[in-house]
Parts: C-alpha cells; sequence; structure tokens
C-alpha cells in the first residue's frame, strides 16, 4: 500500500515537471512569502468576521443576511484578487531581476513563453488556495437564504478570470521594465492608480466596479426574488442580454490575457529571436473578435434588449479597434525595418502560404502592412455599419490621422537622419509631432485673436486629431474636412515608402554558413 502511493506521488511529481518546472518553484517560493502567509490568514479571519456578523443579523431576524455576507466576502476577495496578487505579481519578476537571479532562468533551455505561462499558473494556484479559504464561508451566505448557488458560482469564476487578467497585466508590465528605474515608475503609477480607485467618493469607484462587473446581484433585494444574475444590470435585464455579455466579457478576457502572455514572452525573449508572429496573430484575434461583437449582437439580442443600434455599434467598434490601431501603428511603424541576419535565414515560408502569411512574418515594413490590412478591415466594417456618410468620412479621418501621425514623422526621421532613425528616436518624434499639432491650434486662436485675425474652429483645429474628430459635424458643415482626409493620403504615402525602404533593406540573399571540410 505504501509503494502503491509513493507511486502515485512519484507519478504526480513527474507530471508536474513536464507541465512547467517554473510552476513548482514559483508555488513553492509563493507559501514561504510572508505575504501570501498574511494574506491567507487576513482572508480567514475576514470571512470569520463577516459570517458571524452575518449570523448575528439573522439572529435579529433579518431576511438579507445571506445577500449582505455575500457582498462583503466579495469585497475581500475582489481586494484579493485585482490589487494584492497583481502587486505580488509584479514584485515576484522585479525582484528576480534585482536578485540577479532570473538570469539564472534564462539561461536554462526554457523557452520564455513556458516561463510566463508558469508564472501565471503559479499565481493561478494561488489565487485558488485564497479563493478556497473564503469558499466555507460563501456556503454559509448560501444557506442563510438571500442569495442563490448560481450568483455565487458565476461571480467567483468572473472574478478569478480578471484576477488572472490583471496578474498577466503586472507581469507583462513588470516584464516590459528592464531597469530598476522604470520599474520603480511603473510601481508608482500603480500606487497612483489604485488609490484614485479606492478614493474617489470614499471608495466609490471601487464600489461601482464591483456591483456593475461581479455581483450586481446585490440589488436582489430591491428587485423582489429571481436569480440575482437576471437583475445584473441597474434597471433589469434578459437572460439573453446577461448571457450574452457574460460571453463576450469571458472571450475578451481570455484573448487579451493570451495577448498579454504573448507581449511577456516578446519582452523576455532576446533581441535576436523575433516572436512576433504569434503576437500578431493573437491582436488580429483580439480585432476580429471585437468587430464580431458588434455585427453579431443584433443578431442575438432582440431590439431593445441590449442589441446595439447602427451609430452605437459603429462608433463603440471605432472606439475599440481604433485605439488598438493606434497602438499598434506607435510600435509597429517605429520598429526596426532590417532584420537580422538570424530572423532572414529562419524566414523561409512555404510556397503555398507565402502570400497569406506575409504580414504575420517578421519585419520592420510587414509590420506596417499588418497595420494597414488591419485598418482595411476597420473601413470594411465601418461601410456595412455607417449609419451616415459622414460617419463613414469621420472613420476614414480617424485612420488617416492614425496613418500620418505615426507615418510622416518616422519617414521624415529616416530620410533625413537615418543615423537617428532608432525605435527609441522615432517614438519620441511621433509624440512632439503630435504635441505641436494640438498646442498649435491654441497659440493661433491666442495671437489671432488678439490681432483681430481670429479663424474659425474649424479651419485652425484641423492638426489637432481630438479637435476636428470630436467637432467633426462642424467640419463637414464648413467642407473643410477634405484637407483631412488630405493628411490621411500623405500618411498612407509615407507608409508604403516605409514598406519600400524596408524591402530595399532586405533584398540581400542570406544562405546558411558552408559546414568545415574535415
Amino acid at each position: 500500500m505504501a509503494s502503491s502511493l509513493e507511486g502515485i506521488l512519484g507519478r504526480l511529481d513527474d507530471a508536474s515537471d513536464r507541465l512547467s518546472p517554473i510552476v513548482v518553484k514559483e508555488v513553492r517560493q509563493i507559501v514561504r512569502q510572508r505575504g501570501f502567509l498574511y494574506s491567507f490568514a487576513l482572508s480567514l479571519l475576514a470571512g470569520l468576521t463577516i459570517a458571524l456578523l452575518g449570523g448575528t443579523s439573522t439572529a435579529r431576524g433579518s431576511l438579507s443576511a445571506g445577500a449582505d455576507i455575500f457582498t462583503y466576502l466579495m469585497y475581500c476577495l475582489t481586494i484579493v484578487g485585482l490589487v494584492v496578487a497583481p502587486i505580488g505579481t509584479f514584485m515576484a519578476l522585479r525582484n528576480e531581476r534585482l536578485e540577479r537571479t532570473f538570469d539564472l532562468i534564462m539561461l536554462t533551455t526554457l523557452p520564455p513563453r513556458r516561463i510566463v505561462i508558469g508564472k501565471i499558473l503559479a499565481q493561478g494556484v494561488k489565487l485558488l488556495t485564497l479563493f478556497a479559504g473564503i469558499a466555507p464561508f460563501m456556503a454559509m451566505s448560501f444557506l442563510l437564504g438571500g442569495v442563490d448557488l448560481a450568483t455565487i458560482l458565476l461571480s467567483l469564476t468572473v472574478l478569478f478570470l480578471w484576477s488572472l487578467w490583471a496578474c498577466a497585466m503586472c507581469l507583462f508590465l513588470s516584464s516590459a521594465a528592464k531597469t530598476r528605474a522604470v520599474s520603480g515608475a511603473m510601481m508608482a503609477v500603480m500606487g497612483i492608480g489604485y488609490l484614485i480607485l479606492f478614493g474617489m467618493g470614499s471608495g466609490g469607484a471601487f464600489i461601482y466596479m464591483i456591483r456593475g462587473l461581479l455581483y450586481p446581484g446585490m440589488y436582489y433585494g430591491y428587485y423582489g426574488g429571481g436569480s440575482m444574475w437576471i437583475s445584473m444590470f441597474a434597471g433589469g435585464g434578459s437572460a439573453s442580454q446577461i448571457w450574452w455579455t457574460l460571453a463576450v466579457m469571458t472571450t475578451f478576457c481570455l484573448v487579451t490575457m493570451t495577448n498579454l502572455i504573448l507581449l511577456a514572452e516578446n519582452c523576455l525573449a532576446l533581441e535576436d529571436e523575433d516572436r512576433t508572429p504569434a503576437l500578431r496573430v493573437g491582436l488580429l484575434a483580439q480585432f476580429l473578435m471585437v468587430i464580431a461583437w458588434i455585427l453579431i449582437s443584433p443578431l442575438i439580442l432582440p431590439a431593445g434588449g441590449g442589441a446595439f443600434s447602427a451609430s452605437e455599434g459603429f462608433y463603440t467598434m471605432c472606439g475599440f479597434c481604433g485605439f488598438q490601431l493606434m497602438v499598434e501603428a506607435f510600435f509597429m511603424s517605429t520598429g526596426n525595418l532590417e532584420m537580422s541576419r538570424r530572423t532572414r535565414l529562419r524566414d523561409r515560408p512555404t510556397r503555398l502560404f507565402r502570400g497569406l502569411t506575409v504580414i504575420f512574418r517578421p519585419g520592420g515594413g510587414r509590420a506596417i502592412g499588418y497595420v494597414l490590412a488591419q485598418m482595411g478591415i476597420l473601413i470594411a466594417a465601418g461601410a456595412a455599419l455607417a449609419p451616415a456618410g459622414r460617419d463613414f468620412r469621420w472613420l476614414l479621418a480617424f485612420c488617416g490621422y492614425i496613418c500620418f501621425f505615426s507615418g510622416v514623422p518616422t519617414y521624415l526621421v529616416r530620410l533625413l537622419a537615418p543615423k537617428r532613425a532608432t525605435p527609441g528616436w522615432l517614438r519620441l518624434a511621433i509624440l512632439v509631432s503630435l504635441l505641436i499639432a494640438m498646442v498649435t491650434p491654441e497659440l493661433v486662436q491666442y495671437f489671432g485673436s488678439a490681432a483681430g485675425r481670429f479663424e474659425p474652429y474649424a479651419l485652425r483645429h484641423i492638426l489637432n486629431p481630438l479637435a476636428a474628430l470630436g467637432e467633426w459635424e462642424i467640419l463637414e458643415r464648413t467642407s473643410h474636412e477634405w484637407p483631412v482626409l488630405a493628411m490621411g493620403a500623405a500618411g498612407l504615402l509615407a507608409y508604403v515608402r516605409l514598406i519600400v525602404m524596408a524591402r530595399r533593406k532586405n533584398v540581400q540573399p542570406v544562405s546558411a554558413p558552408a559546414a568545415h571540410a574535415g
């Protein structure tokens, strides 16, 4: 009997090592840390205190004791899942870099992706342990009444997914911060963000986030019965709307978490290792997912039952996809156009898929083509959704501004000062040009109005993308939309010139080194 038990334990150890040695290492470190022990002890103490207070209110005849216990337990779990665990994830990689132990991990045969996934899975084990400590008190809230089992299970699942997402985000930020100064600055920004989250209106923003995303079923007592998830939105909501919202939330969380893992992997990889193809596929999947949500929503949800109208769907799609395009254009247009010799040797796709996968293959020129391909998809989807021609021209101007402010400064720096054409200087040039474009209209207003030559709003704010897109109706009414579209055409031309530059830099054939004889 003892020998068979030892054999089972041995096979479990072998399975854990095959899964990821990083998981075993991280979990062993986590259970020895004081922070984890304090978090677990405080969670149990908070759960016990809340359960005792709830039991006391039940003895006094309260009918909402179970819902109250569930509410306050979710507060505690949210703090643990969205604050304590992400900060611990950020500090774990930061401490390894400060103690110079992370370099030893990178010297092993483990690829960066397995390292990142191992760290995320270790945080998942940590979160499961903390959630398991609160589970008995959650069961007590169900037994006292006022909350149904479906609400408890769905709330815990949603919170667990978003907690893992927050850990993946902090791991990406920690992997991107390769110096102590940058890491400290990111810690300060995270601290300010948490202060704002908890400080607005005596924690109002934090409470609103929990009510809106995790368990708005706390309004159960005010709706007079039924499943708490049916009362998910203030003012009620249909079952189809609720399940559609949950499906959208879950897919968004999983897809973006996958992309955060790929971004962290890209940050941890060596400079001569190109891991952008997988990242581009993930970002494109996220881009297409948002468009699919908007296009499918009217087919799934009934009119007036949560489905987007044409205008709402159009601008929601442009908001999400446009923000992703801005970030991608900022980084991909400023990347290195010339590929390393090692990357060019590996860049040998089969003839069958050469044309289909060109935008996913490494190289700065292909990255620019990847951004243009996504713009084409967004414009095509916008043409199908645009409620009016003015809205479609607004989308063209949006994409034009992205091309202009990311393409023109990059092309001019590469043309006029090629020695300064490093990613850092190119991104600085984009930020400076955007700042000048936003400040110039205000200077024109100040000096022009004093001299009696005040220019109309539509004309003087053409350079400022925020003002022009925000007051697009004025531009349309005064026929000043065409200069904006001309700026977009100039940005598109700059993109084409950058692609030509990249092709010229990588046109030389690269052959594998010959083996030495003898």
